[in-house]
């Protein structure tokens, strides 16, 4: 069990060191034309005022959408005068707030996650056993699957896919090592 505690620790802890690096590489310049956002590495977005068509806050993040452009431009709640941004763009757009709406089914990996690993720990059958490792490997492959598309395309930090491949492994070994211990 403190496996399991430990690796989801560093799941959890890579995802927000990630997050927060990524949320630190932003710059953003607002002038009487336009908002840009640069990134190092991507292409500069920007957005003439007149065009925004809605200006939102989710879950720390002001998001800008409009001018037929088909990416919004993202602000995280931790850039410097955040405030005074928003109070500025607010001036040429409303803006609205979303409610976080989680639906009972967000919830259903997690559920079978805790199943799953409740089996691999627990069972004294090795069929139970090999298939719980298999939906373990499969769920983390969806995690990580999920990942990636959050990331879009950027790069992914050398410490989640470590870690990822590390959860891997561990549960192939923890799987082979259980098998044998009940034959």
């Amino acid at each position: 069990m403190l496996v399991l505690i430990s690796i989801a620790g560093a799941v959890v802890f890579s995802a927000r060191r990630g997050m927060w690096k990524l949320k630190r590489t932003f710059q953003f310049q607002l002038s009487d034309d336009g908002i840009f956002q640069m990134r190092e590495g991507s292409p500069t977005v920007g957005m003439p005022l007149r065009q925004i068509e809605s200006l939102r806050e989710y879950r720390g993040w002001l998001v800008i959408r409009g001018g037929g452009q088909a990416d919004p431009i993202a602000i995280p709640s931790e850039v410097e005068n955040f405030e005074q941004l928003k109070q500025r763009l607010t001036s040429y757009c409303a803006l609205t707030t979303l409610k976080t709406k989680i639906s009972p089914l967000s919830y259903l990996p997690f559920a079978l996650a805790i199943v799953v690993y409740v089996l691999l720990f627990t069972s004294h059958v090795v069929v139970v056993v090999a298939g719980a490792g298999c939906i373990a490997l499969l769920l983390q492959g969806w995690g990580f699957y999920s990942l990636r598309r959050a990331y879009r395309g950027r790069k992914i930090s050398l410490l989640v896919v470590g870690t990822y491949l590390l959860t891997c492994l561990a549960i192939i070994r923890f799987v082979y090592e259980r098998t044998r211990a009940i034959h």
